[in-house]
C-alpha cells in the first residue's frame, strides 16, 4: 500500500510527462499488463503509468477501497482479503487491472447481484486529453464522463485512481452444482437460482458452464465458516473439468476467485498444459494467465502456429468473444451457437443492471432484464474467408438485441458500429475531454486497431 501523498506526487509527475508527450501527437498508454485479445499497433509516443499499481486505503467501516488504476486484481485482493473483504466484482484473471476493468467491461460471477465493475465505482481520477486530471462522480459536474467512460478503452482518458465498493466474505465457499440436459431447462434453472438468491448475501457467486447442447451445469457458491475438505485447482486439478465430476465442492474464497486463472479458463490446452505429465514436469510456475500471455505474445511475434497450420494445410479462425444477451433470448443464442460454431466449453455469467434509472452511455442493457454474459474462447477449422464466424457472432448478437464486448477482435463497418454506440454522445465527450484527439478514437482503436 502507499499513502495518498505518494499518489499525488506521482500524479503531478505524470501530468508533466503527458504535457511533454502531447506535443508529439497521439499519446498511448505504457503499462505492464494487457488483457486485450485484439492486436494493437505499438506507438513510440507513450506515457508510463506502470507505477500507478498500488492500493491506497481500505475503509473497513464503510466498505470502500481507494486504489490506483493500474493495480491488478491479484494485488488488490491480497490487501482486501486480509480484512475479510473483497471488491464487489473481481474479474477472473489475476492480471486484469481495475482501470482496465472500468474502461473495458469487467464482470464476474458476483455480477448477478452487483452488476459490472463500473457499477461498483464511486469516484475516479481521470487524466484527460487536455492534460488535466479531473475527479468524476455520478453527481458532480463531470458526471457525463463518469457514465460515459466505461467501454471506451482509454480513448477519453486514463484512470489514475478509483474509489470502489467492497463486500465482506467468509474464509470458505461451498459450491453446489446442478446438471441440465437441454438448453431451455438450463436458462429456466438459471433464472430461478438468481431470483431465489438475489438478496441472499450468503450466496456470493452464480455461474454456469455448457459443454454441449445436452450438457450444462449451474454452480451456486455459498459462503461458509468451515469445510470438510478443500479442493486445490492451482496445480494438477482443473477447475472447469470439476463441473462434471463433483456435485458438491469446497474451496477457500481466495482460491475460488482465481479458479479459472490457473488454466486461463481452458486455454491452457492450446499450450499442452492439460497433459498431466507436462503439467507435473513444468510445475505451478507455468499455470497462470501471466505466463500464457507471454507465450501467446511470443507466438504472435514469431508466427509459430501460423507456420504449423500452413505446413499442415489447415486454416483456423480464432473465436474469442463475450456477448451480453437477455436471459430470455440467451437460449436462442446458445442453440444457434451449437449449430454454427460448435467450440465448447462456454462460460455463462449472469448479470444485472444495478441502477435502473441511469444507464452507462456506451454499454446499455435493459435494466428490467436479467442478462447473461456468454463467453467462448477457442478456435475452429474453416474453409471460409477471414473472420467468417466472428462476423456471424456480431450479426446474431445484434439480431437478439445483445451487445458484444470490445476487448477482442471486432469487424463492424463504421455504420454498424455507430448504430450500436451513440456517436453523437461520444463526439460530445471527445470534444469536451480530448479536444485535440490526443487519444485515439473508439472505432479506430477497437475495430481498426490503429
Amino acid at each position: 500500500m502507499i499513502s495518498k501523498e505518494a499518489y499525488l506526487r506521482k500524479k503531478d509527475r505524470l501530468v508533466r510527462q503527458f504535457q511533454h508527450a502531447k506535443k508529439n501527437g497521439v499519446v498511448a498508454l505504457n503499462k505492464k499488463t494487457s488483457n486485450l485479445f485484439r492486436t494493437r499497433k505499438k506507438r513510440s509516443n507513450q506515457i508510463d503509468v506502470k507505477d500507478f499499481n498500488n492500493v491506497i486505503s481500505i475503509d473497513k467501516k464503510n466498505l470502500i477501497a481507494e486504489v490506483e488504476g493500474m493495480t491488478t486484481y491479484e494485488t488488490f485482493m491480497k490487501e482486501t482479503i486480509r480484512h475479510g473483504l473483497i471488491p464487489s466484482v473481481v474479474p477472473e484473471l489475476k492480471t486484469i487491472t481495475i482501470g482496465g476493468a472500468i474502461s473495458g467491461v469487467g464482470l464476474e460471477t458476483s455480477s448477478f447481484r452487483y452488476g459490472f465493475v463500473h457499477e461498483t465505482v464511486l469516484e475516479t481520477d481521470v487524466l484527460t486529453g487536455y492534460g488535466k486530471v479531473i475527479t468524476c462522480t455520478k453527481n458532480n459536474r463531470y458526471n457525463d464522463l463518469f457514465f460515459g467512460f466505461p467501454n471506451t478503452y482509454g480513448t477519453l482518458g486514463y484512470i489514475l485512481r478509483v474509489k470502489v465498493k467492497l463486500v465482506p466474505v467468509k474464509k470458505y465457499v461451498r459450491i453446489v452444482r446442478e446438471r441440465f440436459t437441454d438448453i431451455p431447462s438450463l436458462f429456466k434453472g438459471l433464472k430461478e437460482v438468481i431470483l431465489k438468491n438475489l438478496h441472499n448475501k450468503q450466496v456470493g457467486f452464480i455461474e454456469a458452464f455448457s459443454f454441449s447442447a445436452n450438457e450444462h451445469y449451474i454452480a451456486t457458491v455459498h459462503f461458509v465458516d468451515s469445510v470438510p475438505y478443500l479442493s486445490d485447482y492451482t496445480f494438477m486439478n482443473i477447475y472447469y473439468k470439476s463441473m462434471r465430476k463433483k456435485s458438491i465442492d469446497y474451496m477457500t474464497t481466495f482460491d475460488h476467485i482465481w479458479r479459472l486463472d490457473t488454466d486461463w479458463f481452458w486455454n491452457s490446452k492450446h499450450f499442452g498444459m492439460e497433459n498431466k505429465l507436462l503439467r507435473f514436469m513444468l510445475g505451478k510456475w507455468m499455470l497462470r494467465s501471466t505466463v500464457y500471455w507471454k507465450i501467446m505474445q511470443l507466438n504472435r511475434k514469431i508466427g509459430l502456429h501460423k507456420s504449423i497450420h500452413k505446413l499442415r494445410k489447415i486454416r483456423k479462425e480464432t473465436i474469442i468473444q463475450d456477448v451480453e444477451i437477455s436471459i430470455d433470448k440467451a437460449g436462442d443464442f446458445l442453440e444457434w451457437f451449437y449449430k454454427e460454431l460448435q467450440v465448447p466449453p462456454i462460460f455463462l455469467c449472469p448479470t444485472t443492471v444495478v441502477d435502473k434509472k441511469r444507464q452507462f452511455t456506451f454499454f446499455r442493457l435493459n435494466p428490467q432484464k436479467i442478462n447473461v454474459n456468454i463467453g467462448f474462447y477457442s478456435n475452429r477449422r474453416t474453409k471460409h474467408g477471414p473472420a467468417h464466424y466472428n462476423k456471424k457472432v456480431e450479426q446474431k448478437t445484434r439480431e437478439l438485441g445483445g451487445q458484444k464486448t470490445l476487448y477482442s477482435d471486432s469487424f463492424y463497418t463504421p455504420e454498424e458500429f455507430w448504430k450500436i454506440y451513440d456517436k453523437k454522445a461520444y463526439s460530445r465527450l471527445k470534444k469536451r475531454y480530448d479536444p485535440d484527439s490526443t487519444f485515439r478514437g473508439l472505432y479506430e482503436k477497437c475495430v481498426m486497431r490503429k
